[in-house]
């Protein structure tokens, strides 16, 4: 005989024990927390080396940062004359640029304006004296006496883009008050093979051109190219050699989809790199748009 103490007992032992309550939604939340720790970790070396290359001020050099474009030799489109009291066009830029200058200690009351681009800049055929820039600076003056209004004209006759980008990071250390950057009609003038990154896919160029403007990127791959010593840019001369301005020119342009392809993304990545540069400044930009005049034309 056995007592109900003892059945109940054996019941017991017969049956698995129950298992204990869970929270899936807890469990979710906490495998998410901890991936996104994970995450955070893996970026936190980053994250501290683009505070750190911010406090520095380490902003990249051009022969790295444009992943087209490099030049044999990059020279200053302003230097100071002989007693040191002005910044004048240097002589090895003319005639591509027309001469101009500003004063090398800036006053008190003036509000300092860049034109940079390309020959519309520089009002070609003409020149400065009937440019935008010079009906800025006296209307201007016209509409407030107050202050001293300086419009210096950066038009260079062919200078695409790529070519501009340098003369931005030059005009950035004349204390600027305000860059107007007009620039476009020349971005297919000279012969630019892309050979380095003709096979890349675009996507790998457009994700190149979106991490570019992060420091820690563009160190990390400056440290990369040096190491490999293998430039990744095409190596243009120091000035510009348009096709159109040699005999026969025109006959060596043909439809090539690639090609302006490249030249679009070039253009692209150029100008957030010019905004990127000027933004970190704080210098007020402004964009114009291109005309497009199609008359006389079939």
């Amino acid at each position: 005989m056995f007592s109900l103490g003892d059945n109940v007992k054996k019941q017991d032992l017969n049956q698995s024990p129950k298992p204990s309550p869970r929270h899936p939604g807890l469990s979710l939340r906490r495998r998410n927390l901890f991936r996104a720790a994970a995450v955070a970790l893996g970026l936190l070396p980053f994250l501290l080396l683009e505070l750190v290359l911010l406090a520095v001020g380490w902003r990249g050099s051009n022969g790295v940062d444009d992943p087209y474009i490099g030049f044999t030799e990059i020279r200053p489109l302003f230097v100071k004359n002989v007693d040191a009291t002005r910044f004048e066009i240097a002589e090895n830029r003319k005639p591509l640029f027309q001469p101009d200058s500003f004063l090398a200690k800036k006053p008190d009351d003036e509000f300092r304006i860049f034109c940079v681009g390309g020959s519309t800049v520089q009002g070609r055929p003409y020149s400065i004296e009937t440019a935008f820039s010079k009906w800025l600076e006296l209307s201007l003056t016209a509409a407030d006496d107050s202050r001293r209004w300086k419009v210096i004209n950066c038009g260079g006759v062919s200078y695409a883009s790529y070519r501009l980008v340098p003369i931005v990071d030059e005009i950035l250390a004349y204390q600027p008050d305000l860059i107007v950057l007009y620039t476009g009609h020349n971005e297919f003038l000279e012969d630019r093979t892309y050979a380095a990154i003709k096979q890349e896919p675009l996507w790998l160029v457009r994700t190149h051109e979106r991490l570019s403007s992060l420091r820690s990127y563009s160190f990390l791959r400056s440290q990369f190219v040096s190491a490999n010593n293998s430039p990744q840019t095409e190596t243009l001369p120091a000035e510009v050699e348009a096709r159109l301005d040699f005999q026969g020119g025109l006959d060596l342009y043909s439809r090539d989809d690639a090609w302006q392809q490249k030249v679009v993304a070039d253009f692209e990545q150029n100008l957030r790199r010019m905004a990127f540069s000027i933004q970190q400044t704080g210098v007020p930009l402004f964009l114009v748009n291109l005309f497009l005049n199609l008359r006389d034309v079939e």
